[in-house]
């Protein structure tokens, strides 16, 4: 290599020798760096999304586990009614205590009951088993006289409002 001993005049530019650059980042580094970095923010961001959704879903939930066990406690709380009234007399009687359960916030009366069996046998040989058998009689004197030990089995439904059903069964025999 030779060195010149020429001066630079007003016109003359400096030039960088090949292979060296400036230090400086370039346009396409720069707009790498902001993808990465906005991938990372909407990566947060759907996560944090997903973390919310999940969080009042599971609030739904318990707030339907709170209503059906406030149903069934007002079942509970209810007087059995004697199979040999009839089905839908004892259905019914279930559903208005069904109907007294507390309604959760932004919930409406919901609460409705969909079957009742009874737990009985169709002759004294027989084995027991839900159906709409009933085994109780109102005559004192019959060997099946009712019993507030004989058992019930109440089907209940609660709507949420998203209209999810939820089901629950509850056996009753006496308080």
């Amino acid at each position: 290599m030779q060195q010149s001993n020429r001066k630079l005049s007003a016109g003359d530019t400096l030039c960088v020798p090949c292979g060296q650059r400036d230090r400086g980042s370039s346009l396409i580094e720069i707009l790498v760096s902001m993808v990465i970095l906005s991938t990372g923010i909407l990566a947060v961001l759907a996560a944090l999304g997903t973390t919310i959704h999940a969080s009042a879903d599971d609030k739904n939930v318990a707030t339907a586990y709170e209503y059906v066990q406030d149903v069934s406690d007002q079942i509970y709380e209810a007087d059995r009614v004697p199979c040999y009234q009839g089905q839908a007399a004892v259905q019914a009687a279930y559903d208005a205590a069904a109907k007294l359960a507390p309604v959760p916030p932004g919930w409406t009366k919901t609460a409705t009951v969909t079957n009742v069996e009874f737990l009985g046998k169709a002759a004294v040989n027989d084995p027991f088993s839900w159906g709409a058998f009933c085994f109780e009689s109102s005559d004192p004197l019959n060997q099946y006289y009712t019993s507030p030990l004989y058992t019930q089995k109440i089907t209940f439904t609660v709507k949420d409002p998203k209209g999810l059903v939820r089901t629950m069964q509850v056996v009753k025999s006496a308080k």
